[in-house]
């Protein structure tokens, strides 16, 4: 990494091609080759006018990070692009019970960390590992973005059935969701749903499990409403 001190920003771009400098692609370096810009100096050196007469506003802006001034905001952090959950067993696995606790409890966690975050999730992931290291991913794409744990274990569910025989060993499972996004939820026409009560629901479970652990609380679910795989 090379340390360019305050005042000596241009002079330190002044020699570099074009594509060095951000903002300017190879389109954009080809259309200031044919004026006779080579380089981030001659870029500095030359008339603004001409440039944003040119180039718009584009012109002007790179003309100023040519020169070395930027006052774009430094981003220290991104919004993630996937949260996941997974775990190595220190044994193979073979138990559906097991799996099946693991791909809940993974599911919980994930869910929880969306909630803190804000964001929803359109794609459930499930990663299985075999015990030679052979190791697939498999992914279902919600109806809807999501942060329900049980929208999500039920996905996780689904793909575990498609992609698991009942037989071989389980040496990693991981659950995860990606295609994040921010919350844009809203009631339709002849919906009669109360979400304002719903999340108020949510938010409670959530802290109830927060203080007293994943088991503490739970939705019902009827005994019939989905059958996991039996393995024989």
């Amino acid at each position: 990494v090379q340390f360019v001190p305050p005042g000596e920003e241009a002079a330190f771009l002044s020699p570099l091609p074009l594509q060095t400098l951000w903002g300017i692609g190879p389109k954009t370096a080809e259309q200031l080759n044919q004026i006779g810009i080579l380089n981030i100096g001659q870029l500095a050196d030359w008339p603004v006018n001409d440039l944003v007469n040119r180039m718009g506003k584009m012109g002007y802006d790179l003309h100023k990070r040519a020169r070395g001034i930027d006052n774009r905001p430094i981003e220290t952090s991104r919004e993630p692009k996937s949260v996941s959950q997974e775990i190595t067993f220190s044994r193979d696995v073979a138990d559906n019970a097991q799996l099946i606790d693991q791909i809940e409890r993974q599911s919980q966690t994930i869910a929880r960390s969306l909630k803190k975050s804000k964001l929803l999730g359109t794609t459930v992931k499930l990663k299985l590992r075999w015990p030679d290291f052979s190791t697939i991913t498999r992914q279902l794409t919600l109806p809807a973005p999501t942060d329900d744990h049980d929208e999500i274990a039920q996905a996780a569910r689904k793909l575990f059935r498609e992609n698991w025989n009942g037989k071989t060993p389980v040496r990693l499972i991981g659950v995860g969701v990606s295609g994040l996004q921010p919350p844009s939820r809203q009631l339709g026409l002849w919906d009669t749903v109360d979400y304002t009560k719903l999340a108020h629901l949510e938010a409670a479970i959530f802290q109830l499990k927060s203080r007293f652990g994943e088991d503490s609380i739970s939705k019902g679910v009827h005994p019939h409403n989905e059958h996991e795989h039996d393995p024989k």
